[in-house]
């Protein structure tokens, strides 16, 4: 047995294990590093930031945005605002809820809410525009009855692949949920570019996968190597959001897998498709 020496993570669990009572501690903090304010965060999606020397990558601490908020999630991709200050969200699965977080330049907590979602379903990023904040939520759940001894926190999750994949518009301004839609069930890491048209319908670019099987298999380490290959990929999809209507309208914009994509300055809310880039699955970096 190897409890003794290997605690869980994420995707793995050792026989004799210890069960985990938070996600901080299968927090590796090494998804993404930011710097916010005067402070170099260690990012991973589902826990508390914590702050590093960008010298020596020593770990300060856990950032705290304000009281009561110690120890709630902060996701990995906190996105810029144009008009200034951050955004981010955290998701807390077991509660099936989403802490949502604006922040000046600094770093200091504006406000903050916590607000109900349709499911508990992954999610790693968000998109910002100019109005608001939108939520694609793939029907791959968590469920508590899923929780065993040599059950990790990845297992706890079902691909319902009958289901709908829900999506959230949160206005900026009071951070309630202005808008809900549904689209067909879909598994998605990260957003490209996101805004808001003339009519008052909201577009943005998700890297659309069928199935969560990137993240079940393909990214997934458990020593077999059948677990190792790519058996899914992502076509960037634009999602148009009418005012009008529930009706999601989906146009897919590549014919080769795209993942990751970044924008100058890291800005979404941009209007046009050309004012963004990424790295397709040859390597190569290419603008659209």
């Amino acid at each position: 047995e190897h409890g003794d020496l290997f605690r869980q993570s994420f995707s793995t669990v050792w026989p004799g294990s210890p069960m985990i009572r938070s996600t901080d501690e299968i927090n590796t903090g090494n998804t993404s590093i930011r710097q916010i304010g005067d402070q170099t965060m260690a990012l991973w999606e589902a826990g508390s930031p914590h702050e590093i020397d960008p010298q020596t990558l020593e770990t300060k601490g856990v950032v705290s945005f304000g009281e009561g908020l110690e120890g709630l999630p902060f996701s990995a991709h906190p996105k810029r605002d144009p008009a200034g200050g951050w955004w981010n969200f955290g998701q807390i699965v077991w509660h099936n809820k989403l802490v949502l977080y604006q922040l000046d330049d600094a770093g200091r907590q504006i406000k903050h809410a916590l607000i109900s979602t349709p499911h508990p379903g992954m999610i790693h990023d968000f998109a910002v525009t100019e109005r608001f904040l939108i939520f694609v939520i793939p029907p791959f759940i968590w469920s508590e009855e899923n929780i065993g001894p040599l059950t990790s926190f990845l297992d706890a999750h079902d691909w319902k692949k009958t289901a709908m994949t829900e999506i959230l518009v949160i206005d900026k301004n009071d951070l309630t949920i202005a808008r809900r839609y549904q689209s067909k069930a879909s598994f998605v890491f990260h957003f490209a570019n996101a805004f808001d048209d003339k009519n008052g319908d909201v577009h943005l670019d998700i890297c659309r996968y069928e199935t969560p099987r990137v993240v079940t298999n393909s990214l997934r380490w458990d020593g077999h190597s059948k677990n190792k290959h790519v058996d899914d990929t992502s076509l960037l999809t634009r999602l148009t959001l009418k005012k009008s209507s529930s009706e999601v309208d989906l146009e897919t914009l590549t014919t080769a897998a795209v993942e990751f994509p970044r924008l100058p300055d890291d800005l979404q809310t941009r209007s046009e498709l050309g004012n963004y880039y990424y790295t397709n699955n040859q390597g190569s970096v290419v603008a659209l």
